[in-house]
């Protein structure tokens, strides 16, 4: 009981702006709860104010405060991660493959998990261009689990191509903040030649050929055989056959 029997009347109001995930914590009124679990909205710096308005017997104050409160995200400036990776060589025509799992994350290490900062984005890129390749795509196979599979049936990706293995967050795009986070990771890729497969060919026999003729018949009726020709869209069907007539090769 304060001093002459008077009792204190307190109202506190908080000024906290909308759309934040600052609320008041109930029955302690001084107390502000903040959680958020949305990094992209919620990484600011909050102004509050706290004024409390104090009556006793007939008198009235109002001191109140002004603060900032910053909320952090820290999928922001999480690290990444880096792939280990060795260099892959295939056929042209046929597939190479090379797996991987789920990479860490800074932000995910220290709360909680993988999931913290959303679903990773793998990309290979061509080093000089920057661009995606189509030599090598990335292939989830669930669960945490991924591979790298380099294919090509275009004699023009024959030799070696110099690829970056890219990761980033998919709801932290480069795109939108170039400060996001990646990890990269080289990657050496070398296609070389098909071999000649004459096999794979497909034929074009001649049509049916009739000879009519009499018994004993002289001179003899003869018929000239017409041999079967290579179909010419099968010499065109893949890198296997292709490289049999490359530098005027035939089957």
């Amino acid at each position: 009981m304060p001093a002459c029997g008077y009792n204190i009347i307190e109202n506190i109001v908080w000024t906290i702006p909308s759309g934040t995930p600052i609320t008041e914590a109930g029955a302690d009124r001084y107390v502000l709860n903040i959680e958020s679990t949305d990094g992209l909205n919620h990484h600011q710096t909050v102004p509050v104010n706290l004024k409390n308005t104090v009556t006793y017997s007939s008198d009235v104050w109002e001191p109140q405060i002004s603060f900032s409160i910053e909320i952090t995200d820290p999928c922001r400036t999480s690290t990444i991660t880096p792939l280990t990776l060795t260099a892959m060589s295939v056929v042209l025509g046929a597939e190479e493959f090379q797996t991987f799992t789920e990479v860490a994350d800074s932000a995910g290490t220290s709360y909680g998990g993988a999931s913290v900062c959303g679903t990773r984005l793998y990309e290979i890129l061509d080093f000089t261009t920057g661009l995606t390749t189509s030599v090598a795509t990335i292939i989830d196979e669930t669960l945490g689990n991924y591979k790298i599979r380099a294919h090509s049936t275009d004699e023009n990706n024959e030799g070696g191509h110099n690829l970056i293995v890219r990761i980033t967050f998919v709801n932290y795009p480069l795109t939108t903040d170039g400060t996001f986070p990646k990890a990269e990771t080289n990657l050496y890729l070398f296609i070389s030649q098909a071999s000649c497969n004459c096999r794979l060919i497909t034929w074009d026999n001649p049509a049916p050929l009739l000879l009519t003729t009499g018994l004993m018949t002289s001179p003899p009726d003869t018929l000239s055989f017409v041999k079967a020709t290579a179909n010419e869209d099968s010499k065109s069907a893949s890198p296997a056959i292709r490289a049999c007539y490359r530098n005027n090769g035939s089957c």
